[in-house]
């Protein structure tokens, strides 16, 4: 595979300089969006991780989305409390900014 094919036959030598230049001015940004792309897939998994394993906590419908540490929480639980302290938990958790919780209150019924 190729990065970068130029026909120099069709190009002056000033402007095949200009676009290597501007392909690996590129090229040299994908790392950096791919590495900030992955920490965010990481801290999310983190966070579904401690909410549903360690935590224990009962979210139906979990959904974590990180964007450069800021996160979002979809999803909803039977009570309140676990809506308060699951946001509180995730807001004292290493690379997160903030947090916004669209976690809904949902109340558990039984049947008669």
């Amino acid at each position: 595979l190729y990065d970068l094919v130029i026909n120099t036959g069709l190009l002056s030598v000033a402007a095949a300089a200009a676009l290597i230049k501007d392909a690996l001015h590129e090229i040299g940004k994908a790392p950096v969006e791919e590495e900030l792309k992955l920490k965010d897939l990481c801290l999310a998994q983190e966070i579904i991780t401690r909410i549903l394993y360690t935590e224990k906590l009962s979210i139906r419908l979990l959904e974590v989305i990180s964007t450069d540490g800021a996160v979002l929480l979809k999803g909803n639980a039977g009570t309140q409390a676990i809506i308060d302290s699951c946001k509180q938990m995730v807001e004292e958790m290493p690379g997160v900014k903030g947090v916004i919780s669209e976690l809904y209150f949902e109340p558990q019924y039984v049947g008669v």
